[in-house]
């Protein structure tokens, strides 16, 4: 079973810290809200793993660059720089001599979603303290964050994860609707850059079991469980139910996928 999360501040803010029974072999910061409960979900099926995440304000620290608003009093203010900054500078190293976090590259990945999920690709284009990423229904809709990403796109060697919850392009304003749109771009823009493999996959609650999924694109019994290379994958969670046994089959095929199965 892990251990309660521990919470302390840092810098000024208010940051969240699960540690696994042993020394921790890898690193995952999760940019979203409301860390603490799902980093006990992703603990189940990764106990080695030290999880961590901060108070944030989405608008603000997960946006890349100032954008117009699509929520009134919501604004996009595009400190992502700062907020990236803090991570990599304070975050990682107070990890490290703390807890033993190990800060090497292909054993620490940012994973997130929403506009955490738009964070966490756009800071893999920024810098090489992460070896791998998870965007989960992120907001790749952002304002010129896809004509970005052609021209800066994250180093050959980064293993990325991109999912899709189905509900994502049915709702909210215009722009938001462009989601799946502007995921299946950014693909196609990574794909030039780096082997893609791509499997669909169903689920019912993207923002949990996506991100159960996304927990494991780093494990692999033959690599010792560092990052798995070069690797884009796509789950595509839309459709309609079609029976329990094939659901699991396909949850369980999305979750095992970057690692062997038991």
């Amino acid at each position: 079973m892990p251990k309660n999360p521990i919470v302390f501040t840092l810098d000024g803010r208010r940051c969240t810290c699960l540690l696994p029974e042993g020394k921790p072999k890898r690193l995952y910061v999760l940019c979203g809200w409301e860390m603490e409960k799902l980093m006990m979900l992703l603990a189940e099926d990764a106990p080695e793993v030290l999880f961590f995440s901060t108070e944030i304000d989405g608008g603000r620290d997960f946006t890349p660059w100032e954008a117009e608003p699509i929520w009134p009093n919501e604004p996009f203010s595009g400190d992502g720089e700062t907020y990236l900054k803090f991570l990599t500078d304070t975050a990682l190293p107070y990890l490290e001599e703390r807890f033993g976090a190990p800060i090497e590259p292909e054993n620490c990945a940012l994973l997130g979603y929403s506009l955490g999920g738009l964070f966490a690709l756009w800071a893999l284009t920024k810098t090489e303290k992460f070896g791998a990423g998870a965007s989960l229904s992120g907001s790749l809709w952002y304002p010129q964050f896809l004509k970005y990403l052609e021209n800066c796109p994250p180093k050959k060697d980064t293993a990325i994860y991109l999912s899709l919850g189905d509900r994502e392009p049915l709702g909210g304003p215009p722009v938001m609707r462009t989601v799946g749109d502007c995921t299946e771009m950014a693909k196609e823009i990574l794909s030039n850059i780096l082997r893609v493999e791509s499997r669909r996959a169903r689920q019912r609650r993207h923002q949990t079991l996506a991100a159960r999924r996304a927990q494991t694109f780093d494990h692999d019994g033959k690599n010792g469980g560092k990052v798995r290379r070069n690797a884009v994958l796509i789950v595509n969670d839309g459709g309609k139910r079609r029976g329990a046994k094939r659901n699991a089959r396909a949850d369980r095929a999305g979750r095992l996928f970057w690692r062997k199965a038991d």
